[in-house]
């Protein structure tokens, strides 16, 4: 809609006659369609929030026409704030680009005058740092999480100097193509045949100026070659490599290719009749080109689907051109626009219905029935943990997912997180401390009753049989032993919800002593070793099993598998750690069941193994040829001796009176001087009161909020003020006061216009 509100107003300007081919708006409507279904529309719509910035991209444009034009800049203010707020991260290209087209606005359109330039010049600034302010409140939070993260986290190291080879974008200009939406595919460009045949006309269209048309092709260009060249692509991703889902601005030439061919076929009687042959009959040899080409890449379907679509729109074309030669009438463009609109439309889902085949095969849709039934068994088991928590704090983990961000979905505290803006250094935290983590997402997985206790994970849900409602390979399960030493809290079907016994609330005061943690060789050891600082100990909570100690572990090589057998030394759970060591993913089994896939991003953190009485056997099984086994290691929870630690942590306990997001109030008291530790992510944001008074912030290793506490009662309240939002709303507070003050001395200048006219 928002490119055809673009179109209508070209067409006001263009001042159409009535037997003019575009006299009536079926036109508009043909354009519409392809860009509403331009390829990239189709494929990145497994990212929906992105196409925000193709909605209001044809706003933003025809802001900046209106303001070179000179009009006022208010449509372009409201569209870069409306961008801004819907999506920041895409809005960067859309400004980069705004840029590039407000010079080809005031360049294309001469008799500006230097103050028309200025003014224009005034209006695009003015309305860039009004929208800027506008949404200050949520841009600066924004920037500096990114800075905390993604921006000031991740190296963009050096790709090769192009990002494809040039025949892979070739077959792109082919109805339906896919390759693929990861870093190895090339752009999607298809967006019509009609499209290409008239960008391609746009160039001997006789009105307009050669200079407009040698700056619309500089522009196609640098959009193109920005594509395929790894150091201009990073300059439209924020210079950070983008994970998946590359050329995410590729819209954008998408966009100036169909806006300029509509400004062809605005100008449909200019074009000599010779161009409409000559482009069919290259794009024919084209096609029998790249279909011949050794890499291949083009489909039968999509070869044949192409050139019927070549041959309708070239008998349209030569439809129009007869009809202009012969008797031009309203009635005869209106049918031969109907029938385009038609084909484009078949062209258009064709395409969509091609591509979105591709998707399926290269990711898989899935059955929505199976996925109901997924969330309603989820939301059962949250609302049970919620029933059981009455109102107090707590988190949740579960040893399957669909997806890292489930816990959001499903409204509990958990862990497992993927985002572009995460936080670099507990993710950098969570992966030492034995838990999956690798580049954007950190999971649950990985986690044991050691940091479920000292993180505040009081429930975890957990599924066996969770294939069951997974027909597609969606789900993905890193553990399906029983958790024997935690309660049962509730079950439902084959899904249990546990209850940890031994959970500390999100803050405990511990020794001084924490402050000289640090990590040690795995995650395991760095767990035993937080114990000893936290409590002021030397004890071993985790028994490390190898063949030297009580005969616990032994080695068994065939040529298709190894085979541990661990006897336990002590009553408690069993885990393993199990470095990747350049192993291809693998299958693990449990006493001959419980399977488990070894040597995936999910799995290269701790291995539970269940729980376990003393002096009883396990027999781990791991099946692959010439596995590299240095470093695999096998330790023992002594669960008696955790369970008195865990009572020792719960005595200095922070007893929670209120909670929100982002704050804690309660008490605590303290039988010496120690630290009040808390599973809180830190973040120099967090302001921490203690009786009242501001107390200094430290991080434990980058990662959890800490705090100094002397022996006695203390008040405690803790609040996270969001960084840059006071500024933020300050900014935007100023941007609204001022438009306000600008409408109400426009209106009252109107109104002095009105009096002086009526009294003259």
């Amino acid at each position: 809609m928002t490119f055809g509100i673009l179109l209508n107003e070209l067409q006001k300007k263009a001042r159409v006659s009535g037997a003019h081919l575009c006299s009536n708006r079926i036109w508009i409507a043909v354009f519409s369609v392809f860009y509403a279904l331009m390829s990239y529309n189709i494929v990145y719509s497994m990212c929906l929030m992105w196409l925000d910035a193709v909605i209001w991209l044809p706003i933003v444009i025809l802001g900046i026409e209106k303001i070179t034009d000179g009009g006022t800049p208010v449509l372009l203010g409201v569209s870069y704030t409306v961008l801004f707020l819907s999506t920041y991260y895409i809005s960067y290209m859309v400004g980069l680009f705004s840029c590039i087209y407000f010079l080809f606005a005031l360049i294309r359109k001469k008799g500006n005058g230097l103050r028309g330039v200025l003014a224009a010049c005034g209006k695009f600034v003015g309305s860039a740092a009004a929208a800027a302010c506008a949404g200050a409140w949520l841009l600066l939070p924004t920037l500096y999480s990114l800075f905390e993260g993604k921006i000031g986290g991740a190296s963009s190291s050096a790709g090769s100097a192009n990002l494809y080879e040039f025949s892979d974008v070739l077959k792109k200009f082919f109805l339906g193509t896919y390759d693929s939406i990861t870093n190895s595919g090339a752009p999607f460009f298809y967006c019509g045949i009609i499209v290409f045949a008239f960008y391609f006309a746009f160039y001997f269209t006789k009105t307009i100026s050669r200079t407009e048309k040698l700056m619309t092709a500089a522009i196609t260009v640098f959009l193109g070659i920005s594509t395929y060249f790894y150091k201009l692509d990073l300059m439209w991703h924020v210079f950070q490599k983008p994970n998946w889902f590359p050329y995410r601005y590729s819209f954008i030439l998408t966009f100036f290719i169909i806006f300029t061919a509509a400004k062809a076929f605005l100008r449909f009687r200019e074009v000599p009749y010779a161009v409409y042959p000559v482009f069919f009959l290259l794009a024919a040899g084209f096609y029998l080109y790249v279909k011949k080409l050794p890499q291949g890449g083009v489909g039968e379907e999509s070869f044949r689907w192409s050139v019927l679509f070549l041959l309708v729109n070239a008998c349209l074309v030569f439809a129009a051109v007869i009809l202009r030669r012969v008797r031009p009438n309203r009635v005869g463009n209106s049918v031969l626009l109907l029938l385009l609109l038609f084909a484009s439309a078949g062209e258009a889902y064709a395409n969509a219905r091609l591509l979105t085949e591709g998707l399926d095969r290269a990711h898989g849709y899935e059955s929505y029935e199976k996925y109901r039934q997924y969330k309603l068994l989820t939301q059962e088991l949250t609302e049970q943990a919620n029933l059981r928590a009455d109102g107090t704090f707590y988190r949740m983990g579960a040893d399957f997912q669909r997806n890292f961000n489930e816990a959001i979905g499903l409204g509990y505290a958990g862990i497992s997180h993927y985002s572009s803006s995460y936080n670099k250094n507990i993710n950098s935290f969570l992966y030492k401390m034995g838990l999956a983590q690798i580049y954007f997402w950190s999971s649950y997985a990985g986690s044991t009753t050691v940091t479920d206790t000292l993180f505040s994970v009081r429930y975890v849900m957990s599924d066996p049989e969770i294939s069951r409602l997974d027909d597609d390979g969606k789900i993905i399960s890193w553990c399906s032993v029983p958790y024997s030493h935690y309660i049962t809290a509730a079950q439902v079907d084959t899904a249990v919800l546990y209850e940890n016994p031994y959970v500390l609330p999100p803050c405990f005061a511990v020794s001084s002593r924490l402050k000289d943690f640090a990590w040690q060789a795995n995650g395991v050891e760095s767990q035993n070793h937080l114990l000893n600082c936290m409590l002021d100990t030397d004890a071993s909570y985790f028994i490390k099993l190898n063949e030297d100690s009580y005969g616990a572990v032994s080695l068994e090589k065939d040529a298709a598998f190894i085979e541990y057998t661990v006897t336990a030394p002590e009553s408690g759970p069993l885990y393993a750690y199990f470095p990747k060591n350049g192993n291809a993913v693998s299958r693990m089994s449990i006493n001959g069941g419980y399977e488990i896939r070894l040597y995936t991003g999910e799995t290269d953190c701790i291995q539970y193994l269940g729980s376990y009485t003393a002096g009883e056997q396990v027999r781990i099984r791991i099946y692959g040829s010439r596995l590299e086994t240095s470093g695999n290691t096998f330790y023992q929870l002594d669960l008696a001796r955790f369970s008195e630690a865990a009572a020792a942590l719960g005595e200095g306990s922070l007893q929670i009176s209120e909670w929100s997001s982002g704050y804690l109030k309660g008490s605590a008291e303290l039988s010496e001087d120690g630290v009040m530790f808390t599973s809180l992510v830190y973040d120099p944001a967090w302001r921490v009161l203690v009786d009242g008074v501001p107390a200094e912030t430290w991080a434990l290793q980058d990662g959890l909020l800490c705090f100094d506490l002397t022996a006695g009662y203390h008040e405690i309240e803790i609040r996270y003020h969001v960084p840059g939002f006071a500024a933020g709303i300050t900014l935007t507070g100023a941007a609204l006061v001022a438009a306000a003050a600008l409408l109400t001395a426009r209106v009252l200048r109107n109104r002095a216009g009105k009096r002086s006219k009526a009294n003259g």
